[in-house]
């Protein structure tokens, strides 16, 4: 039996040093949660590797013709 994790959002940049520390560990502990999970199935043919820990900035809120998205940075 596994936890399995789907997690998305969006928060504002953070704007002062507690918001960035808290970010930073968010992120932190992101990292040990991702050392924890394992391949579903691994060595099936039905093995699912759905360990997918990202982020990136993200323009969309500015409305139309925004910059387009940073690129993808792995947790």
């Amino acid at each position: 039996m596994l936890f399995r994790f789907n997690i998305q959002g969006a928060i504002p940049h953070p704007s002062n040093p507690a918001e960035e520390a808290w970010l930073d560990d968010l992120r932190a502990r992101l990292r040990v949660l991702k050392s924890h999970c394992v391949v579903i199935n691994e060595g099936e043919i039905n093995k699912e590797n759905i360990t997918n820990f990202t982020y990136h900035i993200c323009y969309h809120d500015e409305g139309e013709g925004h910059s387009p998205c940073g690129q993808e940075i792995e947790i």
